[in-house]
């Protein structure tokens, strides 16, 4: 499951989803349900963002990612109410796909906003239903980020084009060496 597909986008999401549900049930019994939420709701956030980076194919900021989570979600966890908690994990998911996936801005402000259109949907199912259909509802609305569009020539693989064509001309010039220097 290392590719980026809506599908496997949505398997993710529904086993979080189970986790998420899972574990509140769970924690519930031992800790207050504030508590128990914001760390669900980390863990699921957190598990998501990995497996993003998982099917990146990006080298960069894989270790500095996880390590500012963590630390802004540290903070936000003793001084945030819950509502802005959830939507600080959502914005980190935002922000690593923004990172990892999008080249330009426009396709980070298209992604910004189903960001919180799938919030939003989160927020309705919780009040009409359960953790669980809020949980994969996140999810499932979070899934089509796979189909929003990328610029057709983003700035990294023109920098590359560069490069090639300037490896070509060199190789070509050290040919063009070698063959006039065998006739001399």
């Amino acid at each position: 499951m290392n590719k980026f597909t809506f599908t496997c986008s949505a398997w993710v999401g529904f086993i979080l989803s189970i986790i998420g549900v899972g574990g509140l049930t769970v924690l519930t019994l031992f800790l207050p349900s504030h508590t128990a939420m914001q760390i669900i709701v980390c863990l699921i956030a957190g598990l998501y963002a990995a497996y993003l980076m998982h099917c990146s194919k990006a080298k960069s900021g894989r270790l500095l990612t996880p390590i500012l989570w963590l630390f802004v979600s540290a903070v936000s966890f003793y001084t945030a109410d819950l509502l802005t908690f959830a939507l600080m994990q959502a914005s980190f998911i935002w922000l690593v796909r923004c990172l990892y996936f999008h080249a330009g801005v426009l396709p980070a402000l298209v992604d910004a906003a189903l960001t919180l259109c799938s919030f939003g949907v989160a927020i309705w199912a919780l009040g009409n239903s359960n953790w669980m259909l809020a949980f994969w509802s996140f999810f499932l609305v979070q899934s089509l980020s796979v189909w929003i569009p990328q610029p057709r020539t983003p700035a990294r693989d023109r920098h590359h084009t560069t490069d090639d064509f300037a490896r070509a001309a060199a190789n070509a010039e050290a040919a063009l060496k070698r063959i006039t220097s065998s006739t001399s």
